[in-house]
């Protein structure tokens, strides 16, 4: 009878511990579901980093671009400057409307202004 009574006492602590280890688990299992869900609604890193590159590559390109076009226009107004020097009629070179519109950066300049700055 004392085994019978021993073995019942143990079996009922297992249960005990059992349920406790159960208990523990769910515990566990809702936490890891709340986290998942926190992360499906995080923006994913490596396409903000590819985003990112990709914007400062587009920042570089647009200014390697106005870097030329300054050099460009360095150059056209030199060349009418030794063209009117030499007797040669220039018009006027208007630039395109979408070059105009750029916030400022470059503005178109008066005839007379070339001279002024290119005297040899």
């Amino acid at each position: 009878m004392k085994t019978k009574r021993t073995k019942y006492e143990r079996t009922k602590e297992d249960i005990k511990k059992a349920r406790e280890e159960i208990d523990g688990a769910k515990v566990m299992k809702k936490k890891q579901i709340n986290l998942q869900l926190m992360i499906k609604d995080m923006p994913d890193p490596l396409k903000f980093v590819d985003q990112k590159n990709t914007a400062v590559d587009l920042r570089n390109s647009v200014k390697n671009w106005e870097r030329k076009l300054e050099i460009a226009e360095v150059a056209a107004k030199k060349a009418r400057v030794i063209l009117r020097q030499i007797g040669e009629h220039v018009d006027e070179i208007i630039r395109p409307e979408f070059l105009q519109q750029t916030g400022g950066h470059h503005h178109q300049q008066e005839a007379g202004s070339d001279e002024e700055q290119f005297d040899n």
